[in-house]
């Protein structure tokens, strides 16, 4: 089945999942209605914001209604530019998105088989009202570097070059988990061996605020903001680094290894969540740059990556930290891998990489594929497929 999409209700760029514009009556196609986090994660302390989340529901043309009950057209909410598990519990059950879903179902009187939720969690509760999905924009985002990037990268590797720096980790919002790596590589003096930024403050966010939490000495805050690709007034102006800024990708060719900070490692909410798994384009940053990865990420992310055929490194260092449930201990044991990295020397490192040369080919080429294929898009398609099929 041939689908397409309507313009729908977009507030930022999007591809409308690799469809074509609907041009004919009688097309199957999709109407996308974008989650607005400004109004679906209210500041938990404003009555009016959090009432008017409570409330919400969005506004569905006549003429889209119409097809809907025609069968012609589904409901797409759109939430894949975030990851963590919007149905269940993310802090505390204080994100609307459900809400207001469910809100303008009853509003138009939508079953389950008209609505579909996209969103960026690999691990979505899915006992709601409507259809839940995952599609994986965020992963799929880094671009191809060009082959005069790729070819000189390539020429690094195979004649064992030794590069200026040993590991890379950018760590943009400076939540407790990244304070608490940025204090472990000051302590143990790493940082001269690695390229290492820790931007604070961030929006709402300081370091600092973990300061008796962690036990952060003043001569550490002191040195802050650690800065490299991108400054801290550069992040206040909402710029992103993406892979397209000169200096990150000098990054990854001045580095042999990434050690990814992900945007989060324990959960967003207080317990272990078999709902969550949040995965960003910072996974996938080093596959497109040919570097190997080490993720200092939420329980099962680095499984999460191999899922999609990606290969790993578990040859080179222990990767059982992946499956370590207690943080503290995952924490630690990926610090160990931090540290003895950090001290190896360049020449063993350089001789490394070279043997892992097929991995990083194998992984480029895959990504390419899955990406320019539209291939992360398949659950999205099916789950569409099926959706007509009960209404047809």
């Amino acid at each position: 089945m041939d689908i397409f999409y309507d313009k729908g209700q977009y507030f930022s760029h999007t591809d409308y999942f690799k469809l074509k514009e609907k041009t004919d009556n009688g097309q199957h196609y999709i109407y996308p209605i974008e989650i607005d986090m400004s109004i679906s994660c209210p500041p938990y302390n404003d009555k009016e914001l959090v009432e008017r989340a409570n409330n919400f529901t969005y506004d569905i043309p006549d003429n889209i209604l119409e097809d809907v009950k025609k069968g012609l057209c589904k409901i797409l909410f759109d939430f894949t530019h975030e990851c963590y598990d919007v149905t269940y519990k993310y802090n505390g059950h204080r994100d609307f998105t459900h809400i207001m879903i469910t809100n303008t179902q009853q509003k138009y009187s939508l079953d389950k088989s008209e609505l579909v939720l996209a969103c960026g969690n690999a691990k979505p509760y899915k006992d709601v009202e409507y259809n839940v999905v995952t599609v994986q924009n965020q992963l799929f985002t880094p671009i191809y570097q060009g082959d005069v990037f790729l070819h000189n990268k390539e020429y690094n590797i195979l004649n064992v070059t030794e590069n200026k720096y040993k590991l890379l980790t950018f760590m943009g919002k400076p939540y407790y988990h990244r304070a608490r790596l940025a204090n472990f590589i000051y302590q143990n003096d790493l940082k001269q061996h690695n390229i290492v930024s820790c931007l604070t403050p961030f929006d709402d966010i300081a370091i600092s605020n973990w300061k008796d939490q962690l036990h952060l000495s003043e001569k550490f805050l002191n040195t802050l903001p650690w800065e490299y690709d991108a400054s801290t007034q550069d992040v206040h102006q909402h710029i992103k680094c993406t892979l397209t800024s000169e200096p990150e990708k000098q990054a990854h060719m001045d580095s042999y290894i990434s050690f990814v900070s992900e945007t989060f490692f324990s959960y967003t909410s207080n317990d272990n969540n078999d709902y969550e798994l949040d995965m960003t384009a910072k996974s996938t940053k080093p596959i497109v740059t040919m570097q190997p990865f080490i993720l200092h990420a939420q329980i099962g992310a680095l499984k999460y990556i191999k899922s999609f055929g990606f290969e790993t490194f578990d040859k080179w260092w222990d990767e059982s930290y992946d499956a370590i449930t207690t943080h503290d201990d995952r924490y630690n044991h990926l610090t160990d891998i931090y540290k003895k990295l950090s001290l190896t020397p360049h020449r063993e490192l350089a001789l490394m990489i070279k043997d892992m040369h097929p991995i990083l080919r194998h992984n480029l080429d895959l990504y390419n594929d899955i990406r320019d294929n539209g291939k992360y898009l398949k659950e999205l398609y099916d789950t569409l497929e099926v959706m007509w099929s009960i209404t047809t």
